[in-house]
């Protein structure tokens, strides 16, 4: 358990760490880029960054065991990207938070949900 809980914890930041670089690459982007229209399932790469950060959001209310509140993978409205950059920056740092805490018997836990789809 002892390396499941560090692969775990290791894991959590390496999503973190990626999500930065991610978020410097696309705000280094010349302006628009991010929002300009693609040919993707979310339209721009905004978009699909928020739904990203939405679905983890969604995995997090269920870890806690409470309603997540979402009743789609994206929000209505369209975050700017520095504003989904902060909620993602923190979101990421509960993961770690939680990693960094996770009991053996959290581990074991088998966590029943509901796809939003």
């Amino acid at each position: 358990m002892m390396r499941l809980n560090r692969n775990i914890r290791m894991l959590t930041r390496y999503s973190a760490w990626a999500n930065a670089r991610l978020f410097d690459a696309l705000t280094a982007l010349p302006d628009g880029e991010a929002t300009a229209p693609r040919v993707t399932g979310f339209s721009n790469m905004v978009n699909t960054l928020n739904h990203a950060y939405v679905v983890d959001r969604i995995w997090k209310a269920h870890l806690e065991g409470v309603p997540h509140g979402f009743t789609s993978r994206t929000t209505e409205t369209k975050p700017a990207l520095a504003d989904l950059r902060a909620a993602q920056t923190e979101v990421d740092h509960w993961y770690i938070d939680y990693a960094d805490k996770l009991s053996e018997v959290a581990l074991n836990e088998i966590v029943r949900f509901k796809f939003v789809d």
